[in-house]
């Protein structure tokens, strides 16, 4: 490897860990100047001596790309299955980092005892392009300092309930793309903050955190948006005011459910349904499996709500969940029960046209459709029948065994 240039010398030592990267320092200058220059992957500090090596990569290893902060490990456990054991690990709870701004006090005092590091060694890496703060790391108050990295692209951050931040923070990273924050009961903001990163953010997911506020539709014309995830935030808005040039590259969507239509929202008439279907419509043509997890149903409080007749499956029940069909490149929607009963579709597009490749899909797609309708107890019914017209359904399957 003598022979080699420091720009070849350095891709190579690039697939060395971390660890054997500070050890490479010692073979000669030209080695130590080259591991200076390194991109080096990510480094999990997940224990002491993952803390003290992170201290001494401050000044060897410049150039760390991806850190993730976790609470302090202790070993661990396997369990499971022989063919399919996981490890488990133990977690530490007598280690922390010093307390940020305004800690919470409570927990200030429960951890006053605890062996103490310095999170400001993390702001040296001037260079990071991922920050991952993930399970339960021992974070307390507010760190602006982790919030200013000018070349961070993607931040997780999960389960941190004493990490206090705000999403006008997020401006110390102004080439994000990917943005994950799970379940942080400190986290707070408006989404409207984001619209600082229209032209770079590709994946924004913000679930389980309970002080996100927002109109999803402060996204819709972000260009290369592909993923948006905000179940169980009081985010808000109306799925009915998607047009069809909004969310251009869109591929994941999942919305709360305080949104009209979002996300397992409960509707509050059948009559409610066929406009949310067809505002939908454009990004299920764009993306078919995009609403494939989705589930939207009828709500009890609904005037057209009613009971099932006998819950042990005996008969079908009240077909009112909603969810998308395809044929082919033809899409529509139906009302089915929680047995897999279904309703006819009411479709959006118009047959393919006769003769096409699209139509010879289309068909073969329809003809199981259509075997599916006829072992159907709502065969020839668009919208759920009413409750009379399903109880007189039930007491004739009943009056047939």
């Amino acid at each position: 490897m003598d022979t080699f240039n420091d720009e070849v010398l350095t891709i190579v030592l690039g697939f060395l860990s971390p660890e054997d990267l500070m050890r490479s320092r010692v073979v000669c200058s030209n080695w130590r100047e080259a591991v200076t220059k390194t991109i080096v992957p990510n480094v999990k500090i997940n224990s002491d001596e993952k803390y003290n090596a992170l201290v001494a990569m401050a000044r060897a290893l410049p150039n760390l790309q991806d850190v993730s902060l976790c609470k302090h490990e202790d070993g661990g456990y396997y369990a499971g299955r022989t063919t399919s054991r996981m490890w488990y690990p133990c977690f530490r709870d007598d280690h922390k980092y010093a307390d940020g701004i305004s800690p919470d006090e409570t927990e200030a005092a429960r951890t006053a005892d605890y062996t103490t590091h310095d999170i400001e060694i993390v702001s040296r890496f001037r260079n990071l392009r991922s920050l991952q703060i993930e399970y339960e790391a021992p974070l307390n108050g507010s760190y602006p300092l982790l919030f200013n990295f000018p070349l961070l692209q993607n931040l997780y951050v999960s389960n941190c309930h004493h990490l206090k931040f705000n999403l006008d923070m997020l401006a110390g990273f102004p080439l994000l793309k990917e943005l994950s924050l799970w379940n942080n009961t400190s986290l707070s903001g408006n989404i409207e903050s984001l619209r600082l990163f229209k032209d770079t953010l590709e994946k924004v997911e913000i679930t389980l955190c309970a002080k996100i506020v927002g109109d999803f539709m402060v996204f819709a014309d972000f260009p290369h948006l592909k993923w948006l995830d905000l179940i169980r935030t009081p985010t808000t808005g109306d799925v009915r005011d998607i047009k069809n040039y909004h969310f251009p590259m869109l591929e994941n969507f999942h919305l709360s459910d305080n949104v009209y239509g979002g996300t397992f929202y409960k509707f509050q008439h059948l009559s409610d349904v066929p406009a949310v279907m067809r505002a939908l419509h454009h990004l299920v043509k764009r993306q078919p499996d995009m609403f494939q997890d989705h589930s939207w149903e009828l709500a009890e409080e609904s005037p057209d709500w009613y009971r099932e007749v006998d819950w042990r499956g005996t008969y079908p029940g009240p077909p009112l969940y909603v969810c998308f069909e395809h044929a082919g490149p033809r899409v529509g929607w139906r009302w089915w029960d929680k047995y897999g009963n279904e309703c006819e579709v009411n479709w959006l597009d118009p047959e393919p046209e006769r003769g096409s490749s699209d139509f010879e899909i289309y068909k073969e797609d329809l003809e199981c459709l259509d075997y599916d309708m006829n072992n159907s107890y709502f065969s020839g019914y668009n919208q759920p029948p009413t409750e009379n017209e399903y109880k007189q359904m039930c007491s004739e399957l009943r009056d047939d065994v």
